[in-house]
């Protein structure tokens, strides 16, 4: 339930917002940071079209941000992708800025980190395929 399938969306994201963060609360500490409420939205599998709705309306409301939004790289980082995975990267990091407009500290301090852990991924990448169009030279 709480993983989101490859083919559709989460299940956790056809709940109710509202019942969501009330199951949410009763537990903040241990239940947040486990909803698992993909970041972004998704079509055809792997293209990002913008931030999931239901993962900003749960962010606003956890009392711990830092906690629920948890690692970068299980946040961002994409499962499946076709083509470069430094456009892929790029195109997410472009996505995740727009949390900056929520305009709250916590989840900028983390957003702060996350870009920087995205392009220490982005230039790892770009390594790695300059690599390997060297070495079929």
């Amino acid at each position: 339930m709480f993983e989101p399938s490859v083919t559709r969306a989460s299940a956790i994201e056809t709940l109710d917002p509202d019942t969501l963060i009330a199951w949410a609360d009763a537990a903040p500490d241990r239940r947040y940071p486990r909803l698992g409420v993909p970041v972004f939205k998704v079509e055809n599998l792997d293209q990002v079209t913008g931030l999931s709705p239901a993962f900003v309306f749960v962010l606003k409301h956890a009392p711990d941000k830092a906690g629920f939004l948890g690692d970068p790289y299980s946040r961002v980082h994409p499962m499946n992708w076709s083509g470069s995975l430094v456009t892929a990267l790029d195109h997410r990091k472009a996505m995740l800025g727009g949390l900056a407009e929520l305009g709250d500290a916590e989840i900028d301090r983390w957003l702060d980190g996350a870009m920087k852990a995205i392009d220490t991924w982005i230039a790892s990448e770009r390594k790695r395929e300059s690599q390997q169009e060297e070495s079929f030279e």
